[in-house]
Order: C-alpha cells, then sequence, then structure tokens
C-alpha cells in the first residue's frame, strides 16, 4: 500500500492528497522549506536526473554519445505545477576525408534547447481505481545549435539514443511550442500509461533554409510490480521532420524499463532500441542506435 501511494504522488508531480499534517520538529522543517521555496506548501518540489549513453554502429559508424538531463518541477497550485528542463550531450563523432576515409574522431560537446512547461494535473478515484489526467503548455527556447556536419551528428546521435522522444529539445535552431497530454490508470498492481505530445517547432535565423514544423509523438506504457520493483515495456512512435522532408519521418522504438521507490526517491532505467525509421531523409541516425538511461528523482 505504501508503495501505491510512492507510484502515485510520483506520477502526479510529488503532489498528494489528503496527507496528514506535520507536528513538531518535522512542521518546522515544512515551514523552513516554504519559506525557501513558496510554492511548496501546495505539494513536494521535484528534482530529477537521467543520464544517457548512446551508440550508433551503422549510419555513423559507431559513434557513442553521452547525455546527462535535469529536470525540476515547482508546485504552483493544488494542481498546477511548472516544470523546467535542461541538458547538454558530448559526442565522440569520426571525421572523414573527401574520400569518404575516416581521419580520427572529434569530441563535440553540446548544449539541449532548455524547456520550461506548465502543467495541470488531475486525479480521478472511479470502481477502486486511480484515473490520473495530465495536460501542459511548454516552450523549449533556441539553445543548441550545429554548424558543422560533426555537430549536426553529435545531436543526431543523441536524439537516436533517445528513441527520438521528445525531439524538441534536440533538434539545433529551433523554437518549439508543445503541447503534451498523458493518461494514467492504475488496475491494483498493473499501471498503463498513454503519452502524448504535439509540437510545433519554428527555424531561428540560423536556420532560415527550414521550414516551419508540425510533429506528434504517441507512447504507450504499461508496467506490473514485481517485488520491489515495477518493470514495465513501453512503445514509442514520433514524427521529425527536417529540411529535405518535410512531411517528416516515422521513427520507432520499444523500450523496456524497470522503477525502483526508495522513501521519497525513485530510480530508473530504461533500454531504447529503435527499429524502425520511415523517410530518407532523417534527422536521425535510428537503425543501428541504442541507449540506455539511468534516472534518479526526489520529491521534497
Amino acid at each position: 500500500m505504501k508503495k501505491t501511494t510512492q507510484r502515485a504522488e510520483a506520477h502526479l508531480g510529488g503532489h498528494s492528497t489528503g496527507r496528514p499534517r506535520l507536528a513538531g520538529a518535522a512542521r518546522i522543517v515544512a515551514v523552513t522549506l516554504a519559506l525557501l521555496t513558496p510554492s511548496t506548501v501546495y505539494g513536494q518540489v521535484s528534482l530529477d536526473f537521467l543520464l544517457t549513453l548512446g551508440q550508433n554502429q551503422q549510419a555513423l559508424d559507431s559513434s557513442t554519445v553521452l547525455n546527462p538531463r535535469f529536470r525540476l518541477g515547482i508546485p504552483t497550485s493544488k494542481n498546477l505545477r511548472v516544470n523546467m528542463e535542461w541538458g547538454l550531450i558530448t559526442a565522440a563523432v569520426p571525421q572523414f576525408d573527401e574520400d569518404g576515409t575516416e581521419t580520427g574522431s572529434s569530441q563535440e560537446t553540446r548544449f539541449l534547447n532548455p524547456n520550461v512547461e506548465v502543467k495541470y494535473s488531475a486525479l480521478v478515484q472511479r470502481w477502486s481505481y486511480n484515473f490520473r489526467f495530465h495536460i501542459a503548455l511548454g516552450m523549449a527556447f533556441p539553445a543548441a545549435d550545429a554548424d558543422t556536419p560533426a555537430q549536426l551528428a553529435a545531436y543526431q546521435v543523441a536524439i537516436s539514443a533517445a528513441g527520438a522522444w521528445d525531439p524538441w529539445l534536440y533538434l539545433p535552431n529551433t523554437l518549439a511550442f508543445v503541447l503534451p497530454i498523458q493518461v494514467e490508470a492504475d488496475f491494483r498492481d498493473f499501471r498503463l500509461m498513454v503519452d502524448t505530445a504535439t509540437y510545433l517547432l519554428f527555424p531561428t535565423e540560423d536556420s532560415r533554409d527550414r521550414s516551419t514544423q508540425f510533429g506528434p509523438q504517441v507512447g504507450i506504457e504499461g508496467a506490473t510490480e514485481v517485488g520491489m520493483f515495477d518493470l514495465g515495456v513501453r512503445f514509442q512512435l514520433v514524427q521529425v521532420g527536417d529540411s529535405g522532408d518535410s512531411e517528416g519521418s516515422i521513427h520507432t522504438s520499444i523500450v523496456p524499463l524497470a522503477r525502483l521507490y526508495v522513501g521519497p526517491a525513485v530510480v530508473h532505467g530504461r533500454f531504447n532500441l529503435n527499429f524502425g525509421t520511415g523517410g530518407n531523409n532523417s534527422p536521425l541516425a535510428a537503425a543501428g542506435t541504442w541507449g540506455f538511461s539511468f534516472g534518479i528523482g526526489f520529491n521534497f
């Protein structure tokens, strides 16, 4: 029962209903935190760190990438919170001469596009089951830029290692508006989630040769409780376009995953495996790329 409550709080961004009041020393700590972050009186602040290691063994000849990302969630009311996310990539990318002969490799370190969103969450209990609904409005600011083929290749491997999920974080020289919608259902020891988003990308001054892009992403995830763990699998489908493919290309991946809840923390890992891409002018390395992600999050 305790673990189920932790899971519900984690997926609601740390918000919990009907929580008993803190007393004594614990109340003093709560008041101190409220003074430092006034919004915590409405819920819990969440802090997450995600590290993805990826490798491509086909299109970019064994390019490797390391992608750390940080997420901060701050509640502003009972059902609203502000989420912020940013990260960077560092990739070893092979270099080639005019004849296509590999001449070595370069280490490329680039920023991701920082993303800020306002998220509304609601919990509905029906037929002894919990249903959670989330809708958000986000904006990704242009911080990712690629001036050389090696820098562009670094982004390609990074977004492929992530299974193309949240492409607005990785596509350089773009400003994005995003509308994510999530629906979750807890059926005793089984959880089902439908995770969708629609995004609109605008080119910046540095990429006027690209057109405005519109695309959806859809994820379907199922997980079950096994001992102390949640074990599950996720299927992802993302449409991504580029300057040579205005209609976009469809990218699919399957993601086995595991979560471990320990007190206020959740430790999670997933393996991103790309198994299909539609469209010849894709901005992803896609097929032949894998990515392993490890993360830890806290609610306080």
